[in-house]
Parts: C-alpha cells; structure tokens; sequence
C-alpha cells in the first residue's frame, strides 16, 4: 500500500503540472521563427538536441492563457513578418528601438518597438474597416441602382466584412456571427430606406419649364 500510495502521489504531482505546462499560452510562429533562426546561426546545443524547435507546439510562452488583453492580429503579424524577411529595409528602419540596438553588437538581433508596430496595425486595421462599412453606404446613397444589384452588393459586403474580420481580428466563432448579423441588419436597413425613398423629380411643362 505504501509503494503504491507513493506512485499515486508522483502521478499527482505530474498531472498537476502537466495540467499548468497546458495552461500557458502557446508562442507566436513569430517567435518560434526567430528562435529557429538564431539557433542555426549560433548552434547553442549539439546535433540532435535542438530539433524541438521544429514543433510549434512543442513551446509555450511565459505566461498564462489569457493574460494578454490585446492578442495581436494579422496585420501585426503581416508587420512581423515582413520585418523578419527585409531586415534591412526602410520599414524595419521605423521600427526599431536604436537606444535597445545600441546595447547589442550581433547584426543579426533586432529590437523592435512593438508599441509602434500595434498603433500601426491599429490604424490600418480602421481604415480597412472604415471602407468596407462607408463604400457600400455611397453606393446605395449617391447612385439609383435597381433592387437586385443593391442586394448583390449587401450580399458582397457582407462576405467581405466577414472574411475580413474572421482572419484578421481571430474572434470567436459566436462574436463573428454576432458582428455579422449587426453589419448585415444596418446595411439592409440602409438598403430599405434607398429602396422606399422615393425619386423627387421635377415635373416640367410642355413647354420644357419647370413649373
């Protein structure tokens, strides 16, 4: 009883912190990159050792899931990435922290300012939006369409606004359908007050003046 009260007790302990290793939030493929890259310019561990860096899965980051109050989106990742494939280029340039860079005499680290980089792709991020909410607003306002090319474009604009926010801004698959349904409900609002708004024309004489 006693040998086996003590392997029940160590298999404890292993669920227990197995449990926590789970609980941490996985790593960006950002970072797992750039970890990868460094250990094949620098070769810290012997041949064989360091193939755990090939399985994404296998790294967590150092904090718990959740902790972060901002998880960064794809035009934070496209940044990320452009940055890691043209380290020399203007746009990396921007980026970076010289008085970090200065600290540092490998060419190959780059410290970076990732305040900069999400009030970038915060910007972006509305702008996009702000287009694919107002452009479809112009078109039912400023041009007479007929019904069935109104609907076409509320059924496009709704696609596109679905597509972009489901792979850039990563929600969950009930927020998605609830952000949809809301878009969707004011364009279609929009789209019943162009179509009962009648065309005020100016009745004209025979004569060719108004009257």
């Amino acid at each position: 009883m006693d040998e086996m009260e003590i392997k029940l007790l160590a298999y404890w302990e292993f669920c227990l912190k197995y449990t926590d290793m789970r609980a941490l939030a996985p790593v960006p493929l950002r970072d797992q990159r750039s970890l990868q890259n460094w250990m094949v310019s620098n070769r810290p561990l012997a041949e064989g050792e360091d193939d755990f860096i090939l399985v994404l899965e296998d790294l967590v980051a150092a904090k718990r899931k959740g902790e972060s109050a901002k998880p960064p989106n794809e035009i934070q990742e496209g940044i990320f990435d452009w940055i890691a494939n043209h380290p020399d280029s203007l746009i990396t340039k921007l980026f970076e922290e010289k008085d970090a860079n200065k600290k540092t005499g490998n060419q190959m680290i780059h410290h970076l300012s990732k305040d900069r980089i999400i009030y970038v792709a915060d910007i972006s991020f509305a702008l996009v939006a702000v287009v694919i909410m107002l452009v479809p607003v112009f078109l039912m306002f400023l041009k007479a369409f007929r019904r069935e090319v109104l609907a076409i474009i509320v059924a496009v604009f709704v696609a596109l606004f679905t597509t972009f926010v489901a792979t850039v801004v990563r929600l969950q698959a009930h927020d998605l359908v609830i952000c949809t349904a809301t878009y969707a409900t004011i364009l279609v609002a929009l789209l019943g007050n162009t179509s009962n708004t009648p065309n005020q024309t100016v009745p004209l004489c025979s004569c060719g003046h108004s009257q």
